[in-house]
């Protein structure tokens, strides 16, 4: 290695560690672990500063002398600072009588090594000019840099057997980065000792900053990320600076000097002017590219997390809500696992909504008195599993549980003081932990999130329900239609009786005797007409009530015929409302375009209205009551309206017809036979599945006049129009 090379990463080390402890100093004076921070960095910078030095091989001996003798006198307090910051950062408790001694011994050598005794003379040794020669006190004064770094390094090993999460890993970093830089400072000795081992190790030590520079931006050690900023942009311009010099130099002196003669003021001229040019580009590409690849992320993460916590509310797909949540984390954080557990429609146990990274299968089911929902529920806070003082407080049952969601941190997803879920994040591929600022955005992210799926579980609970509730709904109206349907279906079973018994009536007085074969045969098979045209009508009447009464396994949209679906409706309802004198006008026009929409909501829809127009003619007690069923259409819209002339709606209900489980008729168990019975689903349903296909739904109402309902439905574009 060059000289000047080895020499410039000397320097570059006695302004690295300088800065670091001076600006960590600087931001909190009074905090112990600050102050041992800035004493221990400010005695391995002098150090530095004193060889760093000798390695420049100026020609005054004296120098050079006092330099290296400067340099081991700070460095003897190396160690001791070193074990005192360790002592510090393990919490442990001040031996004052220790480090009292320790300090002593190492005033004392400080001031020996400012005589012959520990550094006798410089040396060339090993291509390096300027090289110190062991004194008496050299093996003490070495023995200090075994003892107190080896038991301050022996300490954290054990610190780091009993630590887990985010504490464990920062002393890990530290171990290493200060085992590195202290093995590289040992090998300073075997060359002063005269073993021929070249001192290039030393350049380990420069490593201890940008290590401890990692510990501090990603695992958050010691809380100083502004400080490892300004470190590195000072070092970043104090290396441009150096390598300006001795580029020049060496250009000058090796290459242009064979030809020209260059004065060492003339080349100190260039080397000044090139760092004044470079100084403020350089400057602004440091602080840049330390933003960019150091800080940047961390505020990219914020905003994603923000935008997150805004656009799930608006996505009601329990599904799609879901995957979008857990795959937005999973990219802005890096993270390995993640899952959501949700709270069932029976409330009384958990599932995996969704899930990346765990093999616990989707079906698996969670109970309330599960150790991981009981904990939630007790404690009403974010779990950071990173914290070994929180994880270490866990019962072994929980901790088994979060071992196999593979958690770092688990999100409670409280809505008021229901828990219906949990957002569990495993570790980022990084290996990075969680940032204050991460973990202090969590509860705001885990009330969102609690928002969004709430909202998306009542929908999918709604849709899921809503077969079930049309089903009620559907069969209730079947209900009051019930003496209608028979109606349809006695009148041909009458028929079919009669002339059975008809039949049978002439053949028993011998009527058929006197006929001829061919006149007997043609009565018998108009009597067999009759009970055939008989049947079909019957088996039409329970068709027609049996595909209507079928419950619809799932939703089907696809394009439909309004009028079609009206005339099937009125199939059913023909015989009631003749029975009650209730006249229907058709007012259909001509060529209606198709809507698109599920077909058993569309029956649904029209079923509910005809019946309440009904219901309202019957409450009336209008002997001439009608019902008109009208349709028109745009370019947008396909309307269908139902007019009745029956009792109409009280202004105080008004608001209230399209409330679930609102009504004005029975809801009681009365048997009588005129009682017009309710669920308070009927107008509900109508609403919502209006709706769900984009359309819309008015009502104009006048009490003692009648009801109009305007049902309107988006026109199906591409689809030829109804003939």
């Amino acid at each position: 290695m060059p000289v000047y090379v080895y020499a410039i990463l000397t320097g570059l080390t006695a302004l690295l560690f300088f800065l670091t402890g001076f600006f960590v100093y600087t931001r909190d004076t009074r905090r112990p672990l600050y102050q041992r921070c800035f004493i221990f960095s400010t005695s391995v910078s002098l150090w530095s500063l004193g060889y760093f030095i000798t390695l420049l091989e100026m020609p005054n001996y004296l120098l050079n002398i006092t330099a290296s003798r400067l340099s081991h006198a700070f460095g003897a307090f190396i160690p001791v600072t070193y074990l005192h910051f360790v002592w510090i950062i393990l919490k442990r408790e001040s031996k004052k009588y220790l480090f009292f001694w320790a300090y002593l011994f190492s005033g004392l050598m400080f001031c020996m090594s400012l005589t012959p005794l520990v550094v006798k003379v410089l040396m060339p040794k090993m291509g390096l000019q300027y090289y110190p020669e062991w004194g008496i006190l050299y093996p003490v004064y070495s023995s200090l840099f075994l003892i107190f770094p080896g038991y301050a390094q022996f300490e954290m090993g054990r610190e780091i057997l009993r630590l887990k999460g985010t504490e464990r890993t920062r002393l890990i970093y530290f171990f290493v980065a200060l085992g590195l830089a202290f093995s590289g400072g040992i090998s300073l000795f075997l060359l002063i000792f005269n073993l021929p081992f070249p001192p290039y190790l030393s350049v380990l030590i420069i490593l201890y900053p940008p290590m401890m520079a990692y510990t501090i931006l990603v695992h958050k050690f010691m809380d100083i990320e502004i400080i490892i900023k300004k470190t590195l942009v000072f070092t970043g311009l104090f290396a441009v600076v150096m390598t300006i010099v001795g580029v020049v130099t060496t250009i000058m002196q090796t290459f242009l000097g064979q030809f020209i003669s260059i004065t060492p003021m003339a080349s100190t001229a260039i080397s000044v002017t090139l760092t004044i040019l470079l100084y403020d580009p350089a400057r602004k590409f440091l602080t840049n590219a330390t933003d960019l690849f150091l800080f940047q992320k961390k505020e990219s993460i914020k905003v994603i997390l923000n935008r997150l916590s805004q656009n799930i509310i608006t996505i009601l797909d329990i599904d799609k809500l879901g995957r979008i949540m857990l795959s937005t984390l999973e990219e802005s954080l890096r993270l390995e696992s993640g899952a959501i557990l949700l709270k069932d429609e029976s409330e009384s146990k958990y599932k995996i909504q969704d899930s990346f990274g765990i093999k616990i299968p989707p079906s698996e089911e969670f109970q309330k008195n599960d150790p991981l929902i009981q904990y939630f529920l007790a404690k009403k806070k974010v779990l950071n599993i990173e914290d070994s003082i929180q994880f270490n407080g866990l019962p072994p049952q929980l901790k088994e549980k979060l071992k196999q969601f593979k958690a770092h941190e688990c999100l409670p997803l409280f809505l008021s003081e229901d828990l219906i879920g949990l957002l569990i994040l495993g570790k980022k591929k990084s290996d990075q932990e969680f940032s204050p600022d991460e973990l202090d955005y969590f509860p705001t992210v885990a009330s969102q999130a609690a928002i969004a799926l709430s909202n998306a579980r009542s929908i999918a609970i709604q849709r899921k329900s809503q077969i079930e509730f049309a089903q009620q709904s559907k069969m209730a109206a079947i209900g009051t239609l019930s003496a209608g349907i028979s109606h349809e279906v006695k009148n041909p079973l009458q028929i079919i009786k009669s002339a059975t018994g008809f039949l049978r009536l002439n053949k028993k007085l011998g009527l058929y005797k006197e006929m001829t074969k061919e006149a007997y045969e043609n009565a018998v098979l108009d009597i067999i007409d009759k009970i055939e045209a008989s049947v079909e009508r019957a088996n039409g009447v329970i068709e027609r009530l049996s595909a209507f009464a079928k419950k619809p396994k799932e939703i089907k949209v696809e394009p439909i015929n309004l009028e079609r679906v009206a005339e099937e409706v009125l199939g059913l309802l023909g015989s009631e409302f003749e029975k009650n004198s209730i006249q229907v006008k058709k007012d259909y026009a001509k060529n209606l375009p198709l809507v698109l929409a599920d077909l058993h909501a569309v029956e649904q829809v029209i079923l509910n209205l005809l019946v309440n127009a009904g219901h309202a003619i019957k409450e009336k007690k209008n002997n001439n009551g009608s019902i008109t069923i009208h349709t028109e259409s745009n370019q947008k819209e396909v309307e269908i309206s139902i007019q009745d002339t029956g009792s109409g709606i009280a202004p105080e209900n008004f608001e209230k017809i399209f409330d679930p489980f609102f009504t004005t008729k029975d809801t009681s168990r009365n048997t009588e036979p005129d009682a017009i019975k309710g669920t308070g689903l009927g107008l509900f349903l109508v609403r919502e599945m209006v709706k769900q296909y984009g359309g819309r739904i008015q009502v104009e109402s006048k009490v003692g006049t009648g009801t109009t309902f305007h049902v309107f439905f988006p026109v199906h574009q591409g689809n030829s129009k109804n003939v």
